[in-house]
């Protein structure tokens, strides 16, 4: 069993150039195929999935470290149009411990225009969805995202629209597909943002979903042994090199008679390029990650020059090539990736230094310095900053 102190991702080029639509229509997969998928987020490995696929049926087993070590078993049989008819799949956790009312597994049935689930938790939790033509689905197989392409793809249009049904639902999520110029690569749009997957013979070859907020990449390589991968990834986090995973922190200070809150999400910097890569720039960031970045204070301050009166509010940023802008918007309680420019409040530029370390887990610090204090965003080798005072 490996016992390697970290576990470096599977490094594979996934090249994802598409050209403009057209009616080229993608290539069959084989009637019989087995494949397996690495996901990776920056240099760290996410999931592991082997699958074996049929003309009436899908297997697959797949690892995941988020948010804990755990093999998914599933199999589902497939109609004649390729879609599931049936799905079950169940969940097995490396420690053997699941949490109060965990997700333990689930099973579907596509009965007419009704897909009936059965959802294990600390009990059974039964639900009826309308199909709606939609597939049942969990998270990360994309083994049955291939399957999905493949239904997509047989409409002969170069758009069309799946509908998730993931387990307890009480509707479907749609999932819409748009094809390019080869037939071959795709565009898939879910939960606000797209993902962009190419294929080989109907069997997807890789994924880029830098655009979306999981920032995931996947690869499709040969089967692996997923048992020496569980064993290994256990090991680490036993030695105290669990898979990091994005924290939620607050920060509290007071500050010549101000006390200050901030709560934000706190990503990790994977070996990723930060400002120009992971955080986009000329374009709003949550200053974060997840829920959006709130910042509170009891008394009136003059941040950067401008007067930001007590309250609770939310902090964006606008980073750019040469600079950031600290958006301080009215709107709070939000997810990260809501924002409503009638809300703000104001736009107040910061200053830029250079660290002569890198910090990997993102971190706003408040610090007292006369006559009142500064406010920092750091991450990577960056601190961008901001000073204030409090008004008297």
């Amino acid at each position: 069993m490996s016992r390697r102190r970290t576990f470096a991702a599977v490094a594979l080029s996934v090249p994802l150039a598409l050209a403009a639509c057209s009616s080229a229509m993608m290539t069959p997969p084989p009637v019989s195929h087995a494949g397996a998928f690495v996901t990776t987020l920056g240099d760290d490995t996410l999931a592991i999935e082997n699958y074996t696929r049929t003309a009436t049926s899908i297997t697959g087993d797949l690892l995941v470290r988020q948010p804990a070590i755990q093999v998914v078993h599933y199999t589902a049989q497939l109609g004649a149009d390729g879609r599931p008819t049936v799905l079950s799949y169940s969940i097995a956790r490396a420690d053997n411990a699941f949490p109060k009312n965990a997700l333990r597994g689930a099973s579907f049935r596509v009965d007419g225009d009704t897909i009936r689930a059965e959802v294990q938790r600390d009990s059974v939790i039964r639900r009826n969805t309308p199909s709606k033509g939609g597939f049942p689905y969990f998270g990360n197989s994309h083994g049955m995202w291939e399957l999905m392409a493949a239904s997509a793809r047989a409409t002969g249009r170069d758009s069309s629209t799946v509908f998730l049904v993931p387990a307890g639902a009480a509707n479907g999520t749609p999932a819409e597909f748009a094809w390019y110029a080869s037939g071959d690569s795709a565009r898939i749009w879910t939960a606000g943002a797209p993902t962009y997957y190419r294929f080989s013979n109907g069997e997807i070859q890789g994924a880029d979903g830098r655009a979306t907020p999981g920032k995931i990449i996947v690869h499709r390589v040969r089967p692996l042994d997923l048992g020496t991968y569980s064993n290994a990834f256990y090991a680490a986090q036993q030695a105290g090199h669990a898979y990091g995973v994005t924290t939620r922190d607050t920060v509290r200070a007071t500050v010549a008679g101000a006390s200050l809150w901030v709560d934000y999400g706190r990503p990790l910097k994977r070996g990723r390029q930060i400002y120009g890569g992971l955080v986009v720039l000329d374009s709003v960031w949550r200053t974060g990650a997840n829920a959006a970045t709130q910042f509170r204070s009891d008394r009136d301050l003059v941040i950067g020059g401008t007067a930001v009166p007590a309250g609770t509010y939310t902090l964006f940023t606008w980073p750019t090539a040469n600079g950031m802008q600290l958006i301080v918007n009215r709107q709070v309680g939000q997810w990260g990736t809501v924002y409503d420019p009638k809300q703000d409040l104001a736009r107040i530029p910061m200053q830029r230094a250079t660290e002569a370390t890198s910090t990997e887990r993102f971190t706003i610090g408040v610090d007292a310095k006369d006559p009142g204090g500064v406010l920092k965003l750091t991450w990577d080798t960056t601190t961008y900053w901001v000073p204030f005072t409090v008004r008297q």
